[in-house]
Order: structure tokens, then sequence, then C-alpha cells
């Protein structure tokens, strides 16, 4: 309980985030055949309602939740008698730190003089969390036994956009296990020895970020930002099971076939979620990733074959599919594969193509359609095969509606709707259509109105297992 002090006063905290970190702390114990996660999970479970109250639940599960005003008071109190969480509102306060710091949390906004920390002993430390609107970063060479490090920078008036971040020395952070850094205003820097973190086990991005090469301008650097971050992740950290990337635009340059070929330190992953970079089609090293159960992909095009690839996962429960181009083949979910995926999104501009045969996964609890109504009067149609999907409890339909006549929108929805309820175990509905905005496909010109749907993604893709929201647009 004592570990929920190193947030700040009224943060939004993601379940995901906080058992992870315990996790790589090592507080759940190791009991065997059990995993750490689901131990850390049932903790989790222990303190809602009382540490802990849950402001967003699916499912019965909560997915965010935040630490009670007067408990907060409380647990930094008990923190700092035990010595277990030291928080710094001040940095001028380090000075007075005479006794040893396990678990760091810096709130912290304005310019900050560095010259206090380095007078502070901090290798024993083993949890560094950073928060505010400062861009200061602390010396990372003197930390030599982190675990877990989070920075979440945020904004403020007069903030400016140009300030750099400057992460190059985390290559030496060698007990790292957690690593979050969020900010996206600011530019950040990651040192090109990332891939020395060997013990990393959960990596997420999500920022404006640069590879350290000094021998390079800041405009190459900007243009193979993303893949070269991934490279070095996805070759050398060959502990890393959970992985997400998201980048503040989207940007057909920033192409991730540079992960063309499987390399053995894929095998460990998860999860893998990426957002603002397309693969051209599905990476055929997907298929061995057997221990992924999470995946959130986007992608130009979906080939004949791909569909069958992902099928061949059979640990996978969760699939987010956005196919950005105009589908040429049929995309057909057959028979036999897909047998533990509960919850599958798709966004596609022609959902027509889209065929579920019969014994289409099997175990399939919801489904969520995204499209577009423009264009439905020449070529829509409702996806074939929907009542082929034996579990099917609920399903999403969120269409697009500007551009397209009234009574274009109408016939999606009624085509949806009829489709549906051709399922013999009458799954229930949910079908929207806003009329005043639409999914960036590459079959229309893009709107000042359209949805960017990676980004709106990447917001959803905070609700964690709320993976068939309403689809609610940015």
């Amino acid at each position: 309980m004592l570990y929920l002090g190193i947030y700040p006063e009224d943060h939004t905290i993601r379940k995901k985030d906080l058992v992870r970190q315990w996790a790589a702390e090592g507080f759940p114990c190791n009991v065997r055949g059990t995993n750490l996660e689901d131990v850390a999970n049932s903790y989790f479970n222990e303190l809602i309602n009382g540490s802990i109250q849950p402001t967003e639940i699916f499912n019965g599960e909560v997915i965010f939740c935040r630490v009670h005003d007067m408990m907060l008071d409380l647990i930094v109190h008990k923190s700092r008698k035990q010595k277990f969480i030291t928080v710094i509102d001040d940095i001028q306060e380090m000075i007075r730190q005479h006794d040893k710091i396990r678990r760091l949390t810096l709130h912290l906004d304005g310019v900050i003089d560095d010259r206090v920390v380095a007078s502070v002993q901090l290798s024993q430390i083993r949890t560094l969390a950073r928060f505010g609107t400062s861009s200061y970063i602390p010396p990372f060479q003197l930390f030599k036994h982190l675990r877990v490090l989070t920075i979440e920078i945020g904004t403020s008036e007069g903030s400016q956009s140009e300030a750099v971040i400057d992460l190059t020395r985390i290559c030496h952070l060698l007990q790292l296990r957690y690593l979050k850094i969020e900010t996206n205003l600011h530019a950040v820097v990651l040192p090109s020895k990332i891939g020395n973190l060997l013990q990393l086990v959960t990596f997420y991005i999500g920022f404006r970020c640069y590879i350290h090469n000094e021998n390079s301008s800041i405009d190459k650097m900007m243009k193979r930002q993303l893949r070269e971050v991934l490279r070095a992740c996805l070759e050398k950290l060959c502990n890393l099971k959970y992985l997400t990337v998201s980048s503040p635009i989207m940007n057909p340059s920033w192409c991730l076939d540079v992960f063309s070929k499987f390399h053995p330190s894929f095998c460990h992953l998860k999860e893998f979620c990426s957002y603002g970079s397309l693969f051209s089609r599905i990476p055929q090293w997907i298929v061995h990733l057997h221990n992924l159960y999470d995946l959130q992909l986007h992608v130009k095009e979906v080939l004949e074959d791909d569909v069958g690839m992902l099928a061949q996962l059979h640990s996978l429960t969760f699939l987010f599919l956005h196919v950005k181009g105009v589908p040429e083949n049929k995309i057909i979910v057959r028979g036999g594969g897909f047998h533990v995926l509960k919850r599958f999104i798709l966004g596609c501009c022609r959902v027509s193509c889209l065929t579920f045969e019969a014994g289409a996964m099997p175990k399939l609890e919801e489904l969520m359609l995204r499209f577009n109504a423009h264009g439905w009067d020449n070529y829509g149609a409702a996806p074939a095969g929907i009542e082929h999907l034996s579990g099917l409890k609920e399903i999403f339909i969120d269409i697009g509606g500007a551009g397209a006549k009234e009574s274009v929108r109408r016939a999606a929805e009624a085509a949806l709707r009829n489709a549906t309820e051709m399922h013999p175990g009458r799954p229930t509905a949910h079908i929207e259509c806003d009329a005043t905005s639409s999914y960036r496909f590459d079959d229309s010109e893009p709107r000042e109105q359209d949805v960017d749907v990676e980004n709106m993604y990447k917001e959803q893709q905070d609700n964690a297992e709320d993976k068939c929201d309403r689809g609610a647009r940015a």
C-alpha cells in the first residue's frame, strides 16, 4: 500500500502500470507455478475501495484508479516515517535528506538546480518516479540499483516545445526492469546502447524521441527515430515482455518494416502495441510470438495469408487491427484458429471484405468494427458470417458519418443491425454513427473533422482492458 505514495495528489493511476512496478520491485512472492504479475494483481484487488478509488471499470475489472486524498496523506506520512518512500516537492529538500533513500518521487516544476542532487547518496534507490512540468532529469549514473523508472512530464502555460530531455545515461541502469517515459511536449534523446538494459521487462515510450548519434544531425535522427529505438529494444532486450510505442502524430515514413526478420529476443513478448507507425503488412515473425496475448497493429494492407498467421497465436486474447489502405482481398477468418481470442477490433474502410467462416474465433465475446459511411451506397455491405461467432456477447459498431448523406448513414446502420440480429445468441448490439467525424483511411481525402484513429486509439489504449469501448472520438 505504501508504494502508492509515489504518485501525486489526484493523479490517475493505470492499474497495469502499478502492478508491473510492483513486480519489477520484487514485491509479489515468487510462488512456484504463479506469475508475478498475477500475484501483483491480487494485491491490487485487495486495496480496491479501501486505499484505492476506482475511476474506470470495465467488465468488473478496474482499469484506472486514484488514491483518496486523505488516504494519500496518511500513506505519505507513514512512508516518510518508515523511510519507504521519499517525496520531494522542492529540490532544496534533498539537502536535508540524511537517511538512505530507497524510493524517490520527484514532483517538480520550473527550473531545477541539479547541483543539489549531486550531493545526495542515490546509489541504493530502487524506484525513481518523476512527475511535474519541469524538464529536469537527475543524473542516472548515480542510480546503480534502480529497478523502476517512471518519467511523466506534463505541460504548463509557457512551456517550451523545443526543450530536450536527455536520457542517454539510462544505459547505465543495468538493473532496470520497468521503464515508462511519457511526454508529448519535449524531444527525448535515448541512448544508442539502450540494448544494454538486459533486465528490462516493461518498456513504454510515448514521445518524440531521438536516437543519440553524435555524427548525425537532428533532422536525420528524426527520420529514423522510431525504428532505431525499436531495433535496439527488440534485438537486444532479451527479457522484454511488454512493449508499447506511441508517437504524437501519424507519419508514414516511420515504417516498421525494418523488423522483417525474427529475432530470438522477440519470443518473450506478451504485449506489443504500436501507434503512429505502420507495418506495410502483418509481419511474418509475429507467428513465432507464442506468449503474445495482446497485439495492436496499424498496417497498410492485409494480405490473404496474414489472418491465418495471426490465427496460429494460441495465447492471443485481444487483437486490434487498423487497416489503413483499401483492401484488395477478402479478410477471411477461417475456423480452427484464434482458440482463446476474446476481443477483436477492426478498423477498415471496407468492412464488406470481412468474412467469418463456421468455427471462427470460438471464444470471441466482443467484436468492434470501425468504418466510414461515406461510399456505403457504392460498395458497402455488412461483414459475412457474424452468426458463426458462437461465443459473441456484444458487438460494437462505430461509424464515421462525415461526408455521407443521412440516408446512407441509416442504410449502413440498418445493414449492421440486420447482420447482428442473424446471430442465434442475440448478442447486445451498440451501433453509433457520428455525422460530424470520420476515420482516416486511404480511400478518401482527409477532412478537418477526420478522426486521427492512431492517436485516438493510443488514448483509448490507456484504458487497458476497455478493449471494446464505444469508439470515443478524438
